[in-house]
C-alpha cells in the first residue's frame, strides 16, 4: 500500500526514502538480521571465552590411566593356578571314612600356589575354583553284582590346623561292570593369603579298594578368578524349601 503525500501508519514497512532504490546489500542484511545477529554474536563470544579459559588450563590436567601403561605386574595378584596328579595307583581303606589322596606330582607350571600336605596351598585371597578327577578300579569278582557306595570330596583346609574351612562332596558308586570315573569342581572364596590348602579325599564302604593314578585318570587343579572376597557364603546344610511345581 502506498501513501502518496501522506505518512505511513504505525508498523508499516517503509522501503527506504526512494522507493527502494537506495537499498544496498549491506543495508538489507542489517534489516534482516538486526533482531538476531547481536544476541548470536554475543553468545558466540561467550562460548569462545569459555573455550579459551578451558584450553588455558589443559596443562593442569593429566590422564591417570597413563600410570597403567605397561603395568602388567598389576595383574600378578589376580591370577593363580596349579595342577597335580597321583603318581601311583593306591589301595584305599574304606569302612565309610574319607581318606586323603596323596596328589604329589605337578603337571605344567604353577603361579601363586605351592605344594603342601598332599594338596595345593593358595597364595592369595579371593575367588578360586578347584577341579578334581578320580577313577575307581572295577569292583572285584568277590563283591558279586552289587554296586558299592563311594564318595569323594574337595576340602579347603586351614594350613596351620588342617581343619576344614569349606568342602564340596560328590557321591558315586563302584560297580563290577568297569572303572568308574568322577569329575567335579568346587568354587569358593578365601579371606586370607597363604592360609588355605586344597585337597581331595575319597571313601567307600568296603574294607579296601583301588584307585587309579596317572595323568589320564587322576587330577587336582586350582585356578584363581578374582581377588575379591565378597559374598563369602558357606551353607553346608540347607533347610527344606517346600514343594516346587
Amino acid at each position: 500500500m502506498t501513501y502518496p503525500g501522506g505518512s505511513p501508519t504505525d508498523g508499516a514497512w517503509v522501503i527506504g526514502s526512494k522507493y527502494g532504490s537506495d537499498i544496498t546489500k549491506e543495508s538489507a542484511m542489517t534489516t534482516i538480521t538486526g533482531g538476531t545477529l547481536g544476541p548470536a554474536k554475543s553468545a558466540q563470544n561467550t562460548l569462545k571465552a569459555v573455550d579459551k579459559a578451558f584450553n588455558d588450563r589443559l596443562d593442569q590436567f593429566r590422564d591417570a590411566q597413563l600410570d597403567l601403561t605397561d603395568r602388567l605386574d598389576l595383574l600378578e595378584s589376580v591370577s593363580g593356578y596349579c595342577s597335580l596328579f597321583l603318581s601311583k595307583n593306591w589301595n584305599l581303606r574304606g569302612n565309610g571314612e574319607f581318606r586323603l589322596l596323596p596328589f604329589d606330582t605337578q603337571l605344567g607350571p604353577r603361579k601363586g600356589t605351592s605344594l603342601a600336605a598332599s594338596g595345593i596351598k593358595l597364595g592369595g585371597k579371593g575367588l578360586w575354583r578347584c577341579d578334581a578327577h578320580l577313577t575307581w578300579y572295577p569292583a572285584p569278582s568277590g563283591w558279586g553284582q552289587v554296586n558299592t557306595p563311594a564318595a569323594a570330596r574337595v576340602t579347603v583346609v586351614y594350613a596351620d590346623t588342617l581343619s576344614i574351612y569349606t568342602e564340596r562332596r560328590y557321591d558315586m558308586v563302584i560297580t563290577p561292570y568297569g572303572a568308574e570315573t568322577a569329575s567335579f569342581s568346587h568354587t569358593f572364596v578365601i579371606p586370607d593369603d597363604e592360609k588355605f590348602i586344597v585337597r581331595l579325599e575319597a571313601g567307600h564302604t568296603r574294607d579296601w579298594h583301588m584307585l587309579y593314578g596317572g595323568t589320564v585318570r587322576s587330577a587336582l587343579s586350582v585356578n584363581k578368578w578374582d581377588t575379591g572376597t565378597v559374598n563369602n557364603v558357606n551353607l553346608p546344610t540347607a533347610p527344606d524349601g517346600g514343594n516346587l511345581g
